[in-house]
This record gives C-alpha cells, structure tokens and sequence, in this order.
C-alpha cells in the first residue's frame, strides 16, 4: 500500500511469478540463447562459444548474464540444471 503512495509500482507475488514466467518463455524463443545452453551442458567454456556460434565472446556473456538473472542463479551449471 505504501509503495502505491509513494507513486511507485507494486506487483503481487503471483504477477511477479507469471511475469517471470514469461521472461524464461522469451529467452527460450531465442535460437542463440538455446545454442549456449546447448554447449555450456556439454562442458564447452564461453571462451570456445564464439568459435561455435556467430556471436563475440562479450555478446555470449551478456546472454548469460541475463539468463542467469531471469532463471535466478548464480552459475553456468545452475543456469545448465534450470534450463533443462
């Protein structure tokens, strides 16, 4: 309620899991995204992906940096173990 006063947005709990959700769904869509998961679950490190798939090796980091964010963990294995 407060927040409200204060002019700031408020999310109940549930909007927060359903937009969630979404965030995950959308960065699945992504063939990219799919592909460094893909090689990162076969043991390839991020300084090999960019070998592999036309993205740079900063652009690949960003990648899992946001995925990290969305799917809520901390390490590429975790990222690895929540994404599939």
């Amino acid at each position: 309620m407060y927040e409200i006063l204060l002019d700031n947005q408020y999310q109940s709990p549930t909007v927060k899991s359903c937009i969630n959700e979404i965030w995950k769904k959308e960065i699945m869509i992504e063939d990219a995204n799919r592909q460094i998961l893909l090689y990162l679950s076969k043991g390839f490190k991020i300084k090999e992906l960019d070998g592999i798939i036309c993205l740079t090796t900063s652009a690949i980091q960003k990648r899992i940096i946001r995925m990290k964010k969305v799917f809520e963990v901390t390490d590429d294995t975790g990222l690895v173990k929540e994404a599939i």
